[in-house]
């Protein structure tokens, strides 16, 4: 078993920090008695809003070390003339 943890804690150190806390989030559900899918449907949601105003008016904005980039519709950009 503790070779098991030692893997686990392994792997865990090279996650990116955003899937540390989706697995921080899985694990005190799992010690809660919440359900996983629970946990991971939520984070889901939370990806598909911006995340300073909420708003689920946003869209894809090109990819940075293959992971998706989003731009959020709903702010009002005033440029200079």
């Amino acid at each position: 078993m503790n070779n098991l943890f030692e893997q686990l804690e392994s792997m865990a150190s090279e996650l990116p920090l955003d899937k540390k806390q989706l697995l921080i989030k899985l694990l005190n559900a799992q010690v809660s008695g919440q359900s996983c899918l629970d946990v991971l449907t939520e984070s889901q949601d939370n990806a598909s809003t911006c995340p300073h105003c909420h708003s689920q008016n946003i869209k894809r904005n090109g990819k940075i070390n293959k992971r998706q980039r989003y731009l959020c519709k709903s702010v009002i950009v005033i440029k200079a003339t």
